[in-house]
């Protein structure tokens, strides 16, 4: 055995100790872009030696968004939607916004990513229902929204491994909160029309015989209803960060 793979076994032997409880990794913290704050736990002998192998190698981060990180990627949400006007951009927005997922999904990013670019999806969905119809300031505040997204070149560079969509998954979460209720009334609009239309199957009519009578008044109960929530935590100051 020569002296690397002696190395190789002793940091194998310590990886198994600390999975057995008996040893445990201190984190190191490291800065990335705009104040994001990485931890990462190295396991066994990735922090032990030069040739790691096997699958026993792995990397858990988590971040921390201060309040100034936060505010920063409002700000850069706000610039992002200089050029945007609403309606007439919608199906642009909509269409960067497909690119950028399937972008995502081709270069395999990390679950703590991948699963907060699944909620965006939810977005799209939303721009592109026409029985949805969303319009005026209801459309501005989703396009507005999702402006960032369509952005060629934004504060990660994409192509970078691992990393690339660290800044599309933040700001994922930005918008999914300040959009809490417009989700909400949408995912409750989707369920409605699938369990009517399953009904009316049941019952062998034809679910496009009066289908726009029976989701409209569904869907005016849940936009009045949008709107008053939102307009009811505008007023309570509950979110303290403005995408807009």
């Amino acid at each position: 055995m020569d002296e690397s793979d002696a190395r190789d076994a002793q940091g194998c032997a310590s990886a198994a100790e600390a999975r057995d409880g008996r040893e445990q990794p201190a984190p190191t913290k490291t800065h990335l872009y705009s104040g994001v704050i990485l931890e990462y736990y190295l396991r066994g002998p990735a922090r032990k030696i030069t040739r790691a192998r096997g699958p026993d190698v792995s990397i858990e981060i988590t971040f921390e968004l201060s309040e100034d990180d936060i505010q920063h990627f409002a700000a850069l949400a706000r610039a992002a939607q200089g050029s945007v006007e609403s309606a007439a951009d919608a199906g642009k927005i909509a269409a960067a916004t497909r690119e950028l997922l399937a972008a995502a999904q081709d270069s395999n990013p990390p679950e703590f990513i991948a699963s907060r670019l699944e909620k965006l999806d939810l977005l799209v969905q939303m721009l592109d229902d026409q029985e949805w119809q969303l319009e005026g300031e209801d459309l501005d505040r989703v396009v507005h929204a999702m402006a960032y997204f369509a952005e060629p070149e934004d504060l990660i560079p994409d192509r970078i491994p691992g990393i690339g969509f660290l800044d599309d998954a933040i700001m994922v979460e930005l918008v999914v909160r300040d959009l809490e209720h417009e989700i909400s009334a949408y995912q409750e609009f989707c369920t409605f029309r699938s369990a009517e239309q399953e009904r009316l199957a049941k019952k062998g009519g034809d679910t496009h015989v009066g289908h726009e009578d029976w989701l409209a008044d569904k869907r005016a109960v849940l936009h009045s209803r949008m709107r008053e929530r939102r307009r009811s935590r505008a007023t309570s100051g509950a979110w303290k960060v403005s995408l807009w």
